[in-house]
């Protein structure tokens, strides 16, 4: 059972692009829009130093 402030999320973890759903309060699907306003994100992750990026901006590491 779901308790307040809850929420139920799924990932498409793919070799190319990435996403991450949830079911809104509303019960629909949604697909989560990243903070570049994309709802896909490169799968991608750069260690460079002590610091992990993931997505697009790791291809420019």
């Amino acid at each position: 059972m779901k308790k307040k402030g809850q929420f139920i999320v799924g990932s498409d973890l793919g070799t190319t692009f990435s996403e991450i759903g949830r079911i809104n309060g509303a019960g629909i699907p949604e697909i989560i829009t990243g903070l570049d306003g994309k709802q896909k994100m490169a799968s991608i992750v750069s260690y460079a130093g002590k610091k992990s990026v993931a997505g697009a901006d790791a291809k420019l590491d």
